[in-house]
């Protein structure tokens, strides 16, 4: 689903989420990302692989269950950047490269995309013009081999199909690559890749469409770090001063779920908190000493405003804990002063207003 957080190019870091154990990894920088998914919202498809059609791909390594036979389908999500030159989606070895050309794969080529199935009998493809999966949106493909007919559907259409006489697929021993050739450096994607999947079995009409409106939970990442944002990182002793807290993950996207205590401290040991846009509970405790607690709730979604109030003309550091979960950051440094200038608009009226 790569619903990960993000990828560092680790093994198993890919994760199958059928429960068998078939991990992958990613390589040269390929990562996820969370803001143009298919489905927004949870359910929904939540996270989705970033590939920069240069060098980034994910593997797959092999496994028994990864080869079809007599029966096997593709599914996946793409949002292309460019269908230039091959662009391969998903394949074990038909463009060979490997132990040699088996199984089967989607990819563009020769400005069509096609599916293909190296076979006991032979090689069949199918085609249908790159105008069904534009540039720049989502568009759901699957490929389906059922021993006697290879179909291409797109966005739930079957758009292209032939059949041939009763045969099975070559067997392999090679990875399941996504976005890359198998065994060399080419056929990179460029683009977004999501949903992907692999059936033993040859999809009807009807499961290609549930394969394609299918949605699910997004996870629920853990916390990694809060980003505390001062603003410009100047203040005032007359005036408090607006901080931003998001919980968020190693990935820099803010936990929405969150719902975590966390206790608030200065470097300084001044200063006065108080809510400003938050929905949950907070104690300010003793009077000027910089510190406070607050209880993350449900509708802060992972993010609130506190005003600081300090009369002190400090240089100091916000410091944000949540103990049960070891989880603590640091602001950059950020000063009162007792000489800025504060200007607070009004609206003039009479008639000794200009105009």
């Amino acid at each position: 689903r790569f619903d990960e957080a993000g990828w560092t190019g680790t093994a198993n870091e890919v994760q199958d989420a059928t429960g068998r154990g078939n991990h992958g990894q990613s390589y040269n920088s390929a990562t996820t990302a969370h803001l143009s998914p298919v489905a927004s919202g949870s359910p929904g498809t939540c996270r989705y692989g970033v590939f920069d059609g240069t060098d980034d791909y994910a593997e797959i390594p092999h496994d028994a269950v990864l080869n079809g036979s007599d029966t096997l389908s593709y599914a996946a999500w793409v949002n292309p950047d460019s269908w230039s030159g091959v662009r391969q989606v998903m394949a074990k070895s038909v463009h060979g490269g490997g132990s040699g050309r088996a199984q089967m794969g989607i990819f563009s080529e020769g400005g069509v995309l096609k599916g293909r199935a190296e076979t006991v009998g032979g090689r069949y493809e199918v085609s249908a013009s790159l105008a069904y999966a534009p540039l720049g949106s989502w568009s759901h493909i699957a490929l389906t081999f059922s021993g006697d007919s290879l179909r291409l559907y797109i966005n739930g259409v079957e758009r292209a199909a032939t059949t041939f006489a009763a045969t099975t697929l070559r067997q392999t021993t090679d990875p399941l690559a996504i976005s890359k050739r198998v065994g060399t450096s080419q056929y990179f994607f460029d683009g977004l890749i999501d949903e992907v999947r692999v059936y033993a079995n040859a999809l009807t009409p009807t499961q290609v469409l549930e394969a394609m409106n299918a949605r699910h939970l997004c996870p629920v990442s853990a916390v990694d770090h809060f980003d505390i944002d001062i603003g410009s990182g100047s203040a005032s002793t007359c005036l408090p001063q607006a901080i931003t807290i998001t919980a968020e993950d190693v990935g820099g996207v803010p936990v929405t779920a969150y719902s975590g205590t966390v206790t608030l401290s200065t470097s300084s040991n001044h200063g006065d908190w108080s809510v400003s846009s938050a929905g949950g509970a907070l104690n300010n405790g003793a009077a000027d000493d910089g510190a406070a607690t607050y209880g993350f709730v449900a509708g802060d979604n992972g993010s609130i405003v506190l005003d600081l109030a300090n009369v002190h003309a400090d240089d100091l550091t916000i410091t944000v804990n949540d103990a049960g979960a070891g989880v603590s950051s640091t602001s950059a440094v950020f000063q009162f002063r007792d000489n800025t200038f504060v200007i607070s608009p009004t609206t003039c009226t009479g008639v000794s207003c200009p105009g």
